[in-house]
């Protein structure tokens, strides 16, 4: 009967779904409703216009359907378009064909290498402020049918879909249109996250058929409770009595005692381990895991109800074991890294040792805000694979020093040949990033048999200037992180209208800057590497942006029926284009166009070419300081535990902790394996999603309808804070 019943529920849940009998398969038509985020069938072609709308993705279209002025134009990297599957961390020549040798059209070459040929133009900025460049608006454009000599990142273009496929009224709204692509769920599944790809390089493996059961919290009262029930093994009689001989600490030492007999029946700790019991040594090290001193541990067990687990002495000198064992396996860590690294790279040395070479981005990030710290770290992150390769800790500040006797005091040289100072750093905090990026660079061969050749770097300190000529025979090169790029122009823009409050005032809003900063952004991605390119589109954008009915400005906008720009879609399909509902007024643009051409400069782009971010670099810092609070006393000890722990966390995931317990002679426990294995898999499939196009233009969308709201409840609210703004 239970089998039958098993069976009928079996067939129940096994029916054909919807009307066609059976799941929809994993690539179909969607379309995207960026109020819900979700797909819905539909057709081809999206891509992200400056607005921050979703419009059809440019692809190459049927010979039929192509322009007079010429064939379709690739898809760049990074360019937004759920059909394109973006390879932006691999070096060298691109290997994607496009679309199969497209024919072209009469006005253009059928071949040409993608944005290293900008090609003539045949328009000109004529009394437009803010830019010398040629237009290309009317320039002829070229057939491209391989991408096989493009330098740096490479596009592998998929599901070309024709001109034709696009359904685009013209009337409808940019904010509101529902726009077709063709999507494939596993679009991304051909290139896994960096974090999946670190994890089955360095993950630790442990025996998983040996481990420990582990510990639980009991009562005492159930443990008395237990013991009286039981029988002496000697006399047969109940009344088992347990005695505890606590002298601090999470071991105690259990007796239990016959009263009728007076014979001891049972006696040990309540921990295995020796002079250091092994729950001792775990507690201290998830302390240091979980960013809690000494007090903040004491506080979490009092609150459990559990005696003070250790002596604070006791803390300080596991503290140092700890410090110890996850430095040692932190440096092997990193020269594993740095031996995969030596292994794949595929950059050419441009100086004479015979080492491999690499592009690192490097980063300083500090134990205090507002340049006052007396610890600074600089961290050199693998641009390719993402592993952190080197770190270091640079310390101006002993407490030892300030608190121990003085050179005057007869006890000085007794205390000083015993102290062991945490001091390696004279200079000031802000120059704590370029020294610590001199000694990285100074052991890149020696440790780990490498060279630098490449620089990312935000530009905040000397680093690079330092490094430049004083380590390598050859000049290392600089980029620059395109966030960073991008919040220069959000903060110039933010800057602008603080300074010129009665001019901008509520015309350049916090959504407005948000705008003008993801059209810099976006056409900075989408024209890469092409400098000329990038500026011009950057300009297209911005007159996109500017443009009135009285005076359309759409002459660098892309022409054609799939043109993110409506004006030209419209021009394409023969119908009125809409009215325009233009974002930069003429008394706001007279302050963005000086920002705009200040943020173009050749040399500017040129080193954001390769459309690189120092992403890693934030996420690393963000776990050292979880690690060591900022708001938080530290010596350098403690930092130096932190940032080691964030190493084997960064390269090995939650699994490489387990190599530290294994140097403090502690086994892995069971409930600890289970624990890790349940976060790497969130943290795998958290990974996986995030690098969807779909789940990046959710972001998007829900940051610009926050700032919306945001601004909106500040006109509703007026003003209500201000630094001194309402004393009476």
């Amino acid at each position: 009967m239970a089998r039958k019943k098993k069976d009928l529920f079996k067939n129940k849940c096994s029916k054909p779904r919807g009307k066609s009998g059976g799941r929809r398969p994993k690539s179909q038509d969607h379309e995207v409703d960026l109020e819900s985020s979700t797909p819905r069938p539909s057709s081809p072609g999206l891509q992200e216009d400056f607005d921050g709308n979703l419009q059809p993705r440019a692809s190459c279209a049927s010979p039929g359907s192509q322009r007079e002025s010429g064939a379709c134009a690739p898809t760049l990297c990074n360019q937004p378009g759920p059909s394109a599957l973006v390879l932006c961390n691999q070096p060298g020549p691109s290997t994607a064909a496009l679309c199969n040798q497209l024919p072209s059209a009469p006005s253009g070459p059928s071949t040409a290498a993608l944005c290293s040929q900008p090609g003539p133009s045949t328009a000109s900025l004529d009394n437009q402020p803010g830019s010398s460049m040629p237009a290309l608006g009317n320039q002829t454009r070229l057939s491209a049918s391989a991408l096989g000599n493009l330098p740096g990142p490479s596009t592998l273009v998929r599901n070309c879909q024709s001109e034709s496929d696009v359904s685009l009224s013209s009337d409808e709204s940019e904010d509101s249109l529902h726009l077709h692509f063709s999507y494939d769920d596993d679009s991304d599944s051909d290139m896994p996250s960096v974090a999946r790809r670190k994890v089955e390089i360095m993950a630790t493996e442990v025996d998983r058929d040996r481990q420990e059961e582990g510990y639980l919290l009991v009562h005492f009262s159930l443990l008395d409770n237990l013991v009286a029930a039981l029988s002496c093994p000697l006399c047969s009689e109940q009344g088992l009595t347990m005695e505890r001989d606590y002298k601090g600490g999470l071991s105690h030492k259990v007796k239990v005692w016959c009263p009728t007999c007076g014979e001891y029946i049972f006696s040990d700790f309540s921990s295995p381990g020796g002079k250091r019991k092994d729950i001792t040594k775990r507690v201290v090290l998830a302390a240091k895991e979980s960013g809690l001193g000494y007090e903040g541990l004491c506080n979490f067990f009092s609150i459990l109800n559990v005696p003070k687990p250790l002596h604070h002495k006791t803390f300080q000198q596991i503290s140092s074991s700890v410090h110890r064992s996850a430095v040692a396996e932190a440096e092997r860590c990193m020269k594993r890294a740095a031996e995969h690294v030596a292994a794949t790279s595929t950059q050419e040395n441009p100086g004479q040792l015979q080492v491999p070479a690499t592009t690192i981005s490097y980063d300083g990030t500090w134990h205090k805000r507002g340049h006052s710290s007396h610890f600074g770290v600089g961290v050199a992150i693998d641009i390719e694979s993402g592993f952190v390769l080197d770190t270091q800790v640079l310390s101006n500040y002993c407490h030892g020093c300030e608190v121990g006797p003085k050179p005057e005091s007869p006890l000085y040289i007794q205390w000083r040949a015993d102290h062991h100072c945490q001091k390696n750093f004279d200079g000031s905090s802000n120059a704590m990033e370029a020294e610590a990026a001199v000694a990285i660079f100074r052991r890149s061969v020696t440790n780990r048999g490498l060279v630098y050749s490449k620089m990312l770097c935000d530009g905040d300190a000397k680093a690079h200037q330092k490094v430049n000529h004083n380590i390598y025979d050859f000049e290392v090169l600089k980029e620059d992180c395109i966030n960073h790029i991008s919040k220069r122009m959000f903060n110039a823009l933010e800057a602008a209208k603080n300074s010129n409050k009665k001019e901008l005032n509520r015309k350049l809003t916090k959504p407005n800057i948000e705008k003008i900063t993801n059209t810099y952004a976006t056409n900075l991605k989408r024209s890469a590497p092409d400098v000329i390119q990038m500026r011009d589109d950057v300009y297209g954008g911005i007159f996109h942006m500017m443009s009135t009915d009285a005076e359309p400005r759409h002459h660098l906008c892309p022409p054609g029926i799939q043109s993110w720009c409506f004006f030209q879609r419209a021009l394409a399909l023969g119908d009125e284009p809409r009215k325009h509902r233009t974002s930069i007024k003429p008394d706001v643009a007279q302050f963005v166009l000086p920002i705009v051409d200040r943020l173009t400069q050749p040399d500017l782009l040129k080193r954001c070419a390769a459309m690189q971010t120092q992403n890693a670099n934030e996420c690393f810092n963000s776990l050292i300081w979880a690690r060591c609070p900022k708001t938080e006393f530290a010596s350098r000890r403690t930092v130096e535990t932190a940032v080691a722990l964030s190493v084997l966390a960064f390269n090995s995931g939650p699994t490489g902790i387990f190599s530290v317990l294994q140097a403090m002679e502690v086994p892995v426990g069971l409930h600890q394996i289970q624990h890790s294995d349940r976060k790497l898999q969130k943290k795998l499939a958290n990974s996986d999603k995030r690098v969807k196009r779909l789940s990046k233009w959710g972001r998007k969308e829900r940051k610009r309808k926050r700032l919306r709201l945001e601004d909106q409840q500040e006109v509703a609210e007026g003003p209500t804070y201000a630094a001194g703004g309402f004393n009476l």
